[in-house]
């Protein structure tokens, strides 16, 4: 442990936040992918609960495994554009075209790249596509080799193209749900690397709601505001920190999708 109750071996005390919790998840979104009649996972739940860690550690994964990747970003600005998000995969030099080229062009660079082996496509925050990149995913998981891994946003209005993906498709559609009590406390502690005290795990059980993304911001910010120390061995609070979810609104719990 460095001076100052800084997590060791973490330049400047910053904290390494562990992929836990998340084993059966893992588990059964990676035999999906390995199903030949499988053409993708879709993760879905509340924003922060975890959807984007688990879609990178899939295509880590894959990477580790002799595939190759490749990411898509899904955002409100791009959506404004057609197959903005895809924006990264028309060649250099191929103009603006009709869209429907363009639509081509970005289908043929994903199918090319699934004939040197297997290609993870991963597609975050696919609630927000444009309805011709939505169209795209849909296409390339059912008319190529490539398998995508994709997150939506619960509650939110999805792309009928990307509903599609697990309503007709046969791509496993897998709801996250809050960390449970336990996964929380191996959570923290793997990220201190040290024993926490129950008083510690009681406040972020409380206050994240088991939301990961929450969790990791209470305790960071518990750590820079030194309200989070470790004292004789032990982490422990060495005050109360003001933070709690209402403070939070784009992190409160979201219905699931229908």
């Amino acid at each position: 442990m460095e001076p100052g109750g800084r997590p060791a071996g973490r330049p400047g005390g910053q904290l390494t936040w562990p992929f836990t919790g998340r084993a059966e998840e893992l588990g059964l979104a990676g035999a999906a992918l390995r199903e030949r009649a499988s053409c993708g996972v879709v993760v879905s739940g509340a924003a922060g609960v975890g959807k984007t860690r688990l879609a990178r550690e899939l295509l880590a994964a894959g990477d580790g495994a002799g595939s190759a990747s490749a990411w898509v970003q899904g955002t409100r600005a791009a959506a404004s554009v057609p197959l903005g998000a895809f924006a990264a995969l028309v060649p250099a030099g191929a103009g603006a075209g009709d869209r429907l080229h363009l639509f081509q062009l970005c289908a043929d660079a994903l199918r090319e790249r699934a004939a040197a082996g297997r290609v993870l496509l991963g597609v975050d925050d696919a609630h927000l596509l444009d309805p011709a990149s939505a169209a795209l995913v849909l296409h390339v998981a059912t008319s190529t080799p490539v398998r995508v891994v994709v997150t939506v946003r619960a509650g939110e209005p999805c792309p009928d193209s990307i509903v599609a993906l697990w309503k007709d498709a046969g791509a496993l559609r897998l709801e996250l749900r809050q960390l449970s009590d336990d996964q929380i406390a191996a959570l923290v502690t793997a990220a201190l690397g040290g024993e926490v005290e129950p008083a510690v795990l009681r406040w972020v059980f409380t206050a994240s709601e088991g939301n990961a993304l929450y969790l990791h911001e209470l305790v960071t910010g518990a750590l820079a505001a030194a309200a989070l120390a470790q004292v004789d061995g032990r982490w422990q609070l060495r005050s109360r920190p003001r933070a709690s979810p209402a403070s939070q609104p784009g992190l409160r719990r979201a219905p699931s999708l229908r």
